[in-house]
């Protein structure tokens, strides 16, 4: 989902509802986003870091987690 532009800068929003290992992502921005994972283990606050993060190219990323999860991630880019 994408979320409007700020001081020159696009944000797209991924929720991941079905809880997997493997997020794959399809952002659409035509170049490679910073990404924020958002993702706490369910009942504690304590949050979850990815294994990896990978550009497969400019408009996907996958995530890959030690455990299936649910969250969002949000990514952000330039406005070129």
């Amino acid at each position: 989902m994408f979320t409007p532009s700020r001081g020159g800068v696009r944000f797209f929003q991924h929720t991941q509802s079905v809880a997997s290992n493997v997020w794959t992502i399809f952002h659409g921005f035509g170049t490679t986003p910073l990404v924020d994972t958002n993702v706490f283990e369910e009942g504690t606050s304590k949050k979850a870091y990815p294994l990896s993060v990978t550009h497969t190219d400019e408009n996907n990323v996958v995530i890959v987690w030690s455990v299936p999860r649910v969250g969002h991630v949000s990514l952000a880019s330039t406005l070129e």
